[in-house]
């Protein structure tokens, strides 16, 4: 039966250590009120003994880390931001030679413009072939 009665001052002696204030009122009651024989009782029915059995002595460390610090954020928001401000000052550009385009386009003559012809000219070819 647990525990043997020459492993009950060593038993005594731990749990009075213990951090816990109800353990240590119950350890200097029993010192005081009782005799070795009666202290073996009260501690074999107050007390339990747990075995626990691991099946394996190997472990699984789980961690989780942010997938998105962020330095990362604030590197991909400058990223995007300056492809876009990029992209627009391009479309400014190209917004300004358009309507540079279309004030000196609209000084010239229109008439010009209506009676020009393709300068494209179709050729047709023709080829000969005889049979023997």
């Amino acid at each position: 039966r647990w525990p043997s009665q020459n492993f009950l001052p060593v038993f005594l002696k731990t749990m009075s250590s213990v951090n816990s204030t109800a353990v240590r009122e119950f350890i200097s009651k029993l010192r005081s009120n009782y005799d070795r024989e009666e202290m073996y009782g009260r501690v074999r029915n107050n007390f339990v003994s747990l075995n626990i059995y691991l099946d394996s002595l190997q472990y699984t460390r789980v961690t989780e880390s942010a997938a998105y610090d962020i330095e990362q954020l604030v590197a991909d928001f400058g990223g995007n931001l300056g492809l876009f401000v990029g992209a627009s000052i391009l479309s400014g550009f190209e917004l300004f030679k358009l309507a540079v385009a279309f004030m000196c386009n609209g000084s010239r003559d229109k008439s010009k413009f209506s009676e020009a012809k393709p300068s494209v000219e179709l050729v047709s070819v023709t080829t000969g072939v005889t049979s023997v």
